[in-house]
């Protein structure tokens, strides 16, 4: 598996995930559980950490979905599995994806890397 994409405080999770429905992708939701460690499988998840990512397919039959969510205060550092995609079409039936395959792990951070510098107050416009 690949380096898990890193994401700090603030800012925004974006995954494309492509999907095909005869009846038009409609919303998309994917759950990422957080992992106890950097392995994958049976028992590795954290009953508490969770992400969940939405975009919308637009009703297009195939579809590359933007999945997005902001990483708040609320975000436990770690990494996170997608465990599932569910995944609405245009008529509003539901169907999910259980760990979807190549599998997607996604890196949450405390705070932003590099060398935090200081915010210099200049007055008012």
């Amino acid at each position: 598996m690949s380096e898990p994409e890193t994401y700090s405080l603030g800012e925004t999770i974006r995954v494309p995930v492509k999907l095909k429905d005869e009846d038009g992708v409609s919303r998309v939701y994917a759950d990422f559980r957080k992992l106890r460690d950097a392995s994958v499988g049976p028992g590795k998840l954290d009953p508490n950490g969770k992400i969940v990512l939405q975009g919308d397919g637009g009703g297009r039959t195939e579809a590359t979905v933007g999945l997005t969510a902001r990483v708040t205060d609320d975000s436990t550092p770690g990494n996170y599995l997608c465990v599932a995609i569910h995944v609405y079409d245009a008529t509003g039936h539901l169907q999910t994806i259980e760990n979807p395959s190549p599998s997607k792990v996604l890196r949450i951070v405390k705070e932003a890397e590099g060398v935090e510098r200081p915010t210099e107050f200049l007055g008012w416009g």
